[in-house]
């Protein structure tokens, strides 16, 4: 299977449909139904045809994915290491909180680039929407027939 061609974006290769096999039903053969037991043949033949190419389809998907990943993580380093110049307290001597800021900064990437801390930080997130108490109504409710 040939590898997607790259244009100039960095994002194309991961989002370029144009290069997915096609599913060609031209190469299957044809079934003939005159004889049964050559029919059946041909549809186990065109089925295995056909599981080889979604196969290959699969794959080339989860290399997309894993591409997909490594380009977002990528991307994410950029924007924290951004981030960090715009918040390091050299640049902003007089601000009180810059310090607090980078370790704030610092901390919330070293729980992104960590998978155990990564997932216990979002089970906790779920745990604590979970418990959070409804919002608070007015006590007013209207219906359709009001409006």
């Amino acid at each position: 299977m040939e590898k997607p061609k790259r244009s100039g974006s960095k994002l194309a290769p991961v989002l370029d449909m144009s290069s997915l096999p096609v599913l060609d039903t031209s190469s299957l053969p044809v079934l003939d139904t005159s004889s049964p037991g050559l029919s059946i043949h041909l549809v186990i033949i065109a089925l295995a045809t056909w599981m080889r190419r979604l196969i290959a389809i699969f794959f080339w998907v989860c290399h997309l994915v894993k591409k997909a990943a490594i380009f977002l993580r990528k991307r994410l380093q950029k924007l924290i290491k951004k981030k960090a110049l715009e918040l390091h307290p050299d640049k902003r001597p007089n601000d009180r909180n810059a310090h607090a800021d980078i370790l704030r900064l610092n901390a919330s990437y070293a729980i992104l680039k960590d998978e155990k801390a990564k997932k216990s930080f979002d089970d906790l997130m779920r745990v604590k929407r979970e418990k959070a108490p409804p919002p608070i109504t007015t006590g007013f409710q209207t219906t359709e027939d009001d409006v």
